[in-house]
């Protein structure tokens, strides 16, 4: 009997010695990974087993790392949204609010996956009609809330009407450019459009 178990004991030990050392992955080269597959290939395709193939491991690290997979999509969520301020805060303009407009359409342009992922997946609705807080909330989105004076001296009323229609006119824009439904060749064309529209809408509340 005192033979059989040292053996197992040997036998054991030995498995112990010829299995290779597990892989160990900090958060940031997990998050790192994860971010990647999204801006690759969208977030439908992140999941623990592909961010473990991105690594080159099992999944135990992943779930060690987050409790669960809400908790990488928030932490994504993080990320991508520092990505895309970092567009919206470029001077591509003198304008304030045109430079964020454009930072947001250069975004959906350049990274399609991530400005879906972060503008389409994870937006809730909003309603003008019965939503007051369009200053707040266009602030949250476009990084801080405009000016009264960006194409002229107008009242706040007026003000978050071009704002709401700026918007409006951005997103779908972007949106389109996300989906490959609109491609346009330089980032000037962008810019002019984006121009022309924000003086269209600012005129139109200054001809009532």
């Amino acid at each position: 009997m005192l033979y059989y178990i040292c053996y197992k004991t040997l036998v054991i030990f030995q498995k112990d010695e010829m299995m290779p050392p597990r892989k160990k992955f900090d958060l940031s080269r997990i998050m790192d990974a994860a971010f990647q597959i999204l801006r690759r290939d969208g977030f439908g395709a992140v999941t623990a087993r592909s961010v473990a193939a991105e690594l080159g491991s099992s999944t135990t690290p992943i779930y060690w790392a987050f409790e669960s997979m809400d908790d990488v999509e928030q932490a994504l969520t993080q990320k991508t949204t520092k990505l895309m301020s970092e567009y919206q805060t470029k001077k591509y303009t003198d304008n304030v609010l045109l430079n964020m407009a454009i930072g947001y359409v250069n975004f959906a342009r350049e990274e399609p996956n991530l400005f879906q992922f972060l503008q389409i997946e994870n937006q809730k609705p909003y309603n003008p009609a019965r939503d007051t807080d369009l200053g707040e909330r266009m602030a949250a989105m476009m990084g801080e809330k405009p000016p009264l004076d960006l194409f002229g001296k107008i009242d706040q009323k007026s003000m978050d009407a071009v704002t709401l229609q700026s918007w409006v006119f951005t997103h779908g824009l972007a949106t389109a450019i996300s989906s490959r439904m609109l491609v346009f060749d330089s980032e000037k064309e962008i810019i002019d459009l984006i121009n022309s529209a924000g003086r269209a809408f600012y005129l139109n509340q200054t001809i009532k």
